[in-house]
């Protein structure tokens, strides 16, 4: 019996390990990329950041939530096509599901203004991850990809 719970718990803690790490690496993919910006923002600095800097607006509620906050940017349109496809996998292997998504029309160029998108990763009630990601003129993507363990409640709440 207790063998068997062991065996368990282990299993679990594989599998949850597993799935952090595929997100993680789409992350480490491109943090040395020469093309890309990057951040990675703990639980604690969003803490300190909150309600003290004005370029920060995260509502109270959620900030215990939030595990860490992975960021990477590019303008160089070779990465982006690249890290678009990577994103597009993350959703479907991680079973995100679409919560917003807003596309404005292509400026007189013909070119992408404005696009962008939410996905959230629900298990039962639970949110476990949030991407968004924008898209600004041709070559400009920004992604951010939020890692959490939050009550469904609070972001219905939020929005």
């Amino acid at each position: 019996m207790k063998t068997s719970k062991l065996l368990f718990t282990t299993f679990i803690l594989l599998i949850t390990s597993t799935v952090v790490m595929a997100q993680h690496k789409l992350y480490e993919k491109y943090v040395n990329n020469p093309n890309t910006e990057s951040g990675y923002f703990t639980q604690d600095v969003i803490k300190a950041k909150a309600g003290k800097d004005e370029n920060v607006s995260i509502q109270t509620e959620i900030i215990p939530y939030i595990k860490d906050v992975y960021k990477l940017s590019t303008t160089d349109l070779t990465t982006k096509k690249k890290l678009w496809k990577d994103i597009k996998r993350l959703v479907k292997k991680e079973k995100f599901e679409v919560l917003l998504q807003q596309k404005a029309p292509k400026d007189s160029d013909g070119d992408i203004s404005m696009n962008s998108f939410v996905y959230m990763k629900k298990e039962g009630d639970r949110v476990k991850g949030l991407l968004m990601v924008m898209e600004l003129g041709k070559e400009h993507l920004l992604f951010v990809h939020i890692t959490e363990d939050a009550p469904l409640e609070i972001h219905q709440n939020l929005m």
